[in-house]
């Protein structure tokens, strides 16, 4: 059971024995994704749980939309919890709920421990207010065809690897939509839960890594 209450957003496994409620119910910010590690991880989700994915999402007639969400957890199934990268030093944290594989959360770097991000389309969702995205991410990692076919959304990418780390380059625009995310991750979390990173510790700080053919 949960120890403490929060009266926001609530997200639940598919099988329903994992529930995370945030403090809020509008989320932070939110975006489309197309990078091809969103992809791997509902991939592996779906085709860990039985489930298929969905159609238009594989064959890039939709990108993934995720929302960042204060991380501030209240959760209830903990001991059903595992955490899970793609890869070894992936940046990119997931965690999962163990009884049926669903995807619960990620965290990243760029989050600064403020906020975590999940797909609504892939976990049951609510109390949730329809937040629509604002910004579209690693849009290079679509065939420029596909993108093209996708609604206007200001898009961002890595232009290139400079000395004090990755320059960032875009379409429309896309910099007062990335600078919304980032006073987002600068804001700090509230309210009576737990952040993903102490979840982690509960559970013994393991991390899985998944093979490169169990992450398709």
């Amino acid at each position: 059971m949960a120890s403490n209450h929060q009266s926001g957003t609530c997200i639940k496994c598919m099988c329903g024995q994992v529930s995370i409620t945030f403090p809020v119910k509008r989320a932070l910010f939110s975006m489309e994704c197309c990078c091809v590690d969103c992809l791997d991880r509902c991939s592996w989700s779906c085709k860990s749980s039985g489930q298929d994915l969905p159609d238009s999402i594989m064959t890039r007639k939709q990108a993934i939309k995720y929302y960042e969400y204060p991380n501030n957890l209240v959760v209830t199934g903990k001991d059903k919890l595992k955490f899970v990268r793609l890869r070894e030093g992936a940046d990119s944290l997931m965690m999962v709920a163990g009884c049926c594989s669903t995807h619960m959360l990620v965290d990243h770097p760029a989050y600064q421990g403020n906020m975590v991000s999940f797909y609504p389309d892939f976990v049951q969702v609510s109390d949730c207010e329809d937040v629509p995205p604002v910004l579209r991410s690693w849009i290079k990692d679509w065939p420029e065809e596909a993108l093209a076919n996708l609604s206007a959304l200001p898009g961002f990418y890595i232009k290139e690897m400079g000395p004090e780390g990755p320059v960032f380059d875009g379409v429309g625009d896309w910099g007062p939509a990335f600078g919304g995310f980032g006073a987002a991750a600068e804001t700090p979390a509230t309210g009576s839960g737990v952040s993903i990173q102490q979840l982690l510790a509960d559970t013994g700080g393991d991390v899985e890594i998944l093979s490169p053919e169990s992450a398709k």
